[in-house]
């Protein structure tokens, strides 16, 4: 059985960046869940589907959505000091990807372009991050009282679907195919019941 990445011992990066990211992340939620429950799943995900993910990129992945909690400068100053410049370097690149995502609604042509650019581990943290989101909303429609209303009050998530396909297509060629396909078959059953 394989070890999971975030299971002891942990590299020195991972563990400093878990402590900061349960600093930062405290009574914020992601798709519903504790902020830092997600980026733990987020973690757990990708190292199913890249083993040997490289500690920074895990440590990066943790930290992922702390500059929306935080000071971006005081994120910055204490990931590098703490953490390195390359777990640095990749949190900025996934947090970027909301920039990617707010073109893909304007232009999406250019969006893919962006996509197709990212580096192969960025990529695939990028889709699992997808996975554990889009799976988080689909557990809460199937423990919802009433399907349509949960469906009715996430319009703006199902408007991400489109986009959620787009980084599929447009990285998929360069993750592995266990993360492709998990996202695959979860954002083909992310559309609201009729």
């Amino acid at each position: 059985m394989r070890r999971s990445v975030l299971a002891p011992p942990r590299a020195p990066v991972v563990d400093v960046a878990l402590g900061l990211a349960r600093v930062w992340c405290a009574g914020h939620a992601v798709a519903g869940t504790p902020a830092l429950a997600h980026a733990v799943r987020v973690a757990l995900t990708l190292g199913r589907g890249v083993p040997d993910a490289a500690p920074a990129l895990i440590a990066a992945v943790l930290l992922r959505d702390t500059p929306s909690y935080a000071d971006m400068d005081v994120v910055s100053e204490r990931v590098a000091a703490r953490c390195g410049i390359d777990t640095l370097i990749a949190l900025w690149l996934l947090h970027g990807e909301e920039t990617i995502a707010g073109l893909f609604r304007h232009d999406p042509q250019a969006a893919t372009r962006r996509l197709t650019g990212l580096r192969p581990d960025i990529a695939a943290a990028l889709v699992a991050d997808k996975t554990v989101r889009i799976g988080a909303v689909l557990a809460g429609a199937r423990q919802a009282r009433d399907a349509r209303v949960y469906w009715a009050q996430r319009r703006g998530f199902l408007l991400t679907v489109p986009y959620v396909r787009a980084v599929l297509v447009a990285t998929s060629d360069r993750i592995p195919a266990s993360l492709a396909g998990d996202l695959d078959r979860l954002s083909g059953s992310s559309a609201a019941p009729s």
